[in-house]
């Protein structure tokens, strides 16, 4: 998971960040959504993360506006 989260794309721009910097954040951010903490994302615990970062997405959205 850990490529793909570093292949994120900004608005459609390619980022390129170095891989120790955006670690720790990664890292912390897959900890949140480990919920059984086994390591691996399941099914349940990606649809609750995809949920979390939607929801976080359209009230940023909302206040921008």
């Amino acid at each position: 998971m850990m490529k793909e989260l570093q292949c994120l794309r900004v608005f459609g721009i390619d980022v390129k960040t170095d891989p120790n910097e955006v670690f720790p954040l990664y890292f912390f951010l897959f900890l949140q959504f480990d919920r059984d903490s086994n390591g691996v994302l399941d099914l349940e615990e990606f649809k609750s993360a995809t949920k979390r970062v939607m929801l976080v997405m359209a009230d940023a959205f909302a206040d921008d506006s």
